[in-house]
């Protein structure tokens, strides 16, 4: 992924190892997952996170429930 203006990319995700990075990114898939269900009371976001979340996140990371 790009930079801005054709540039490298920058920021934190410059400094971080691929995984780190990927990590990073399902962290805040599945954080905006939870708000939208618990906040917004968004059926579907509460679905994905029931049923789709895990496999989503593949290697990542697992999603627990409690």
């Amino acid at each position: 992924m790009a930079g801005g203006r054709g540039g490298p990319e920058g920021g934190a995700a410059a400094l971080q190892p691929a995984g780190q990075t990927e990590q990073a990114k399902s962290l805040r898939v599945v954080s905006l997952a939870f708000i939208d269900a618990v906040l917004r009371e968004d059926e579907v976001a509460r679905q994905w996170l029931s049923r789709d979340a895990n496999r989503w996140l593949a290697e990542t990371g697992k999603l627990y429930q409690r």
